[in-house]
């Protein structure tokens, strides 16, 4: 299965739900119930004791940038720079000889 055709069927699948609760919020006879989970705890951005962010140390960020979004990311900026027509030359006050 695809990516494409996951994404379809998920949204299929919600949308009979959706369609289903409306069916039973019209009943007089159902209850409600949530349709959406609440945030856990640990995750809470709002709680500094439960944090789950890494720190941004050199092995961190070493280990980061092997995943395929940041990966791509830096590829796009490196091929870039490149492709570029780069030209090294001797600066003018220079003569090529004292370079060593």
């Amino acid at each position: 299965m695809g990516l494409l055709s996951g994404a379809r069927a998920a949204l299929r699948d919600w949308l009979a739900e959706v369609d289903a609760g409306k069916e039973e919020a019209t009943d007089p006879s159902h209850e409600a119930r949530r349709l959406t989970v609440a945030l856990p705890s640990i995750l809470s951005p709002y709680n500094p004791a439960t944090n789950m962010m890494p720190k941004p140390t050199a092995g961190n960020l070493r280990r980061f940038a092997e995943t395929p979004v940041v990966r791509r990311a830096i590829n796009l900026i490196k091929d870039r720079i490149a492709a570029m027509d780069w030209q090294v030359r001797v600066k003018r006050e220079y003569l090529p000889g004292d370079v060593a």
